[in-house]
């Protein structure tokens, strides 16, 4: 057992002793404290640090939602019973980690140790990427601090400048490659995916340019910043919870309402980032690819029904390279199509969810992303 201590909310004696026997049993790693009731759990917050949260959602008078008015930098975990989907739902919607369904055997109990560490590497995820963006500014500022100093022979500001320039390009790097690793963090099946696609979206760009239509649009920045920001485009998917994240099985109509927030989930995080760092253009790209890559053709897609060139360039290409790599690589849903296969189940979508323009070009060098996809392939 380690130090880390947690908190188990159940009003129902049984439950909770149960949950007691499980411990004693099984050599849970957490230390637990116990709490029956709102206002003891209130009082416990006062005193006490815990890494979770773990709280049955009927409380008497109140129920585990009360908890989020004073609680937001705890992962709290709800329990509920079979059929209440809907409850998990809004848990999820307020901002709880996740949620487990009680079974008769209290099989949940094993689910819980489980779902407990993923909340706790999640939160420190969190605390590393915030504690680095933080180190990012302070060597900005101190560098730029240095650069007032400089500033008494003009071959030293200009030295100094591309000096920093190259050092905000690879804080720049350095930032987007930590949020891609956390993304990745949260679907451990993804394997070298973000590799190929930043590599599908940068060789369809440089098609693109020389097609009459897209050239006078794509160039060589926006090739640069899409090769750069196209790994972000899942970078909501921290937000959603494992349980429906890496369901084997088929999701619910709930489930898939709360996958679909990942685009919306993305954007927001992607907003803020910006908002510190106004000059990365590539996160201003990214914003648009994550926030309208599941956008199609013919408006039926998601978040905003976007249609055609409504729809942000950048978004339609990683369209294309999400969908290829999808379809082309084992998944804990599906196996891996054949690139004829592929090939067949893309075209369908000529038009309907993919740019038709786009899709020429595509079509034409279709071997092109088959060799990437095998030279980048090494896992599957």
């Amino acid at each position: 057992m380690n130090s880390l201590k947690i908190l188990f909310v159940e009003d129902n004696i049984i439950d909770l002793k149960s949950f007691k026997r499980f411990i004693e049993r099984s050599n849970f790693k957490y230390i637990v404290d116990f709490s029956m009731s709102y206002d003891d759990v209130v009082d416990k917050l006062k005193y006490n640090e815990y890494v979770a949260i773990v709280t049955d959602f009927n409380l008497g008078i109140n129920t585990a939602f009360d908890f989020f008015d004073f609680v937001d930098d705890i992962p709290i975990i709800i329990v509920t019973g079979a059929g209440n989907e809907e409850i998990a739902v809004q848990a999820m919607k307020k901002g709880a980690y996740d949620y487990v369904i009680k079974d008769m055997d209290y099989n949940y109990f094993k689910t819980i140790e489980i779902t407990i560490e993923n909340a706790i590497k999640n939160k420190q995820n969190e605390t590393e990427l915030e504690n680095y963006k933080k180190h990012l500014e302070s060597l900005v500022l101190e560098r730029t601090n240095n650069l007032i100093e400089e500033i008494h022979e003009r071959k030293k500001i200009e030295e100094s400048l591309r000096i920093l320039q190259e050092n905000f390009k690879d804080a720049k790097n350095a930032l987007i490659l930590s949020l891609a690793e956390l993304t990745e963090s949260r679907d451990y099946e993804t394997g070298l995916h973000l590799i190929r696609i930043r590599e599908y979206c940068k060789h369809l760009s440089i098609l693109l340019s020389k097609n009459s239509k897209f050239k006078s649009i794509i160039d060589t920045i926006f090739i640069e910043d899409i090769y750069e920001s196209s790994i972000l485009h899942d970078i909501g998917k921290v937000g959603i919870p494992d349980s429906i994240l890496l369901k084997p099985g088929k999701l619910t109509d709930e489930e898939f309402e709360v996958i679909k927030t990942h685009t919306l989930i993305g954007a927001h995080t992607l907003e803020k980032v910006i908002s510190k760092y106004p000059d990365f253009t590539s996160l201003k790209m990214a914003y648009d690819i994550a926030k309208s890559h599941h956008e199609k053709w013919n408006g039926r897609g998601y978040p905003e029904k976007l249609c055609k060139k409504d729809i942000p360039l950048s978004a339609r290409i990683v369209s294309f390279a999400d969908v290829f790599d999808a379809l082309t690589s084992k998944r804990i849903y599906k196996p891996a199509f054949t690139y004829e296969k592929t090939f067949e189940i893309m075209k369908e979508d000529e038009g309907e969810a993919f740019d038709p323009y786009i899709f020429k070009v595509f079509e034409e060098n279709y071997d092109d992303f088959v060799k990437i996809k095998e030279f980048y392939n090494s896992e599957e």
